[in-house]
């Protein structure tokens, strides 16, 4: 996401490390990098590794902006002009915590991508679960099992004084809407 120069210069280091470059799909600002986009043709010379991106990657020939570059992706890397509206993140729990943050004090729409463990995929087991606020619970937050509600989740609606609180998983806390539970 971005195909500014740092992205340029990533995207050399792994085609030179054996990422073959069809397999790549780029995306800037106005979308993703293919051999008809006319606004990158027009200004080949002065953005010669940008068409040159547009010529040598995508080998699906993709359409679409972030979401459809995304799709089915093993790897993002996001290098993209500063203010861009949105946050997408994985990683460890502090990470996404500051992600979150940071997010919400920019005002920006922010969604995180949490690695709790998945017992059975299902959600029948209760192991990875998640606090989440939800207006329609009775109580101020509950249980969202990670594997079949998310894993991707708004970070608006992580309930972080929570989250860690219990022992049923690495961000289960006791719900609070069960009776049977402390």
């Amino acid at each position: 996401i971005g195909a500014g120069a740092a992205t340029v210069a990533t995207l050399r280091l792994l085609v030179a490390s054996g990422l073959p470059f069809g397999n790549v799909v780029a995306c800037d600002s106005k979308g993703i990098l293919h051999p008809e986009r006319e606004d990158i043709a027009q200004r080949r010379c002065e953005f010669a590794q940008k068409w040159r991106i547009c010529q040598e990657s995508n080998a699906e020939g993709r359409r679409g902006g972030p979401a459809e570059a995304m799709r089915g992706a093993d790897l993002c890397i996001a290098l993209s002009k500063p203010g861009p509206g949105t946050i997408l993140a994985c990683g460890p729990v502090p990470l996404l915590r500051a992600a979150a943050d940071l997010a919400a004090r920019a005002g920006w729409e922010c969604w995180l991508s949490l690695e709790e463990r998945m017992g059975c995929g299902y959600g029948v087991c209760k192991g990875c679960v998640v606090p989440v606020r939800d207006p329609a619970a009775e109580a101020p937050w509950r249980n969202a099992t990670c594997c079949s509600e998310g894993p991707v989740f708004p970070a608006d609606i992580i309930a972080w004084e929570a989250y860690g609180a219990g022992a049923h998983g690495a961000g289960a806390a006791a719900d609070p809407q069960r009776k049977d539970t402390p």
